[in-house]
């Protein structure tokens, strides 16, 4: 045997008690990993948010009081309905249906 051949299997075996190391360190760390647990916090703001959606679902698209002052104007016959507006209404919702 050579000195090369020595030095070679000094280094080899420093190598190997090197790697037994890591692999007892990375077996800890894994220990330490599996304990952790995920888990997920809503905050309070977000909370928030859920209920007030929840609310503008449940409540109504009618608006009582402007449905009342247009019935009393029809009833009077102070009613004045613009053509134009009309219209415009009727094109502007034709090009929403559109897009």
């Amino acid at each position: 045997m050579r000195i090369e051949d020595k030095v070679k299997l000094g280094y080899e075996n420093l190598v190997k008690v090197d790697n037994k190391k890591d692999v007892k360190k990375d077996a800890k760390s894994a220990d330490v990993k599996t304990e952790k647990h995920d888990r997920v916090e809503i905050s309070d703001d977000r909370k928030k948010v859920e209920n007030l959606k929840q609310k503008v679902k449940e409540a109504s698209d009618i608006r009582q009081e402007k449905i009342d002052q247009i019935k009393k104007k029809i009833e009077s016959g102070t009613y004045d309905v613009s053509g134009k507006k009309v219209a415009e209404k009727i094109v502007n919702l034709a090009i929403d249906n559109l897009f």
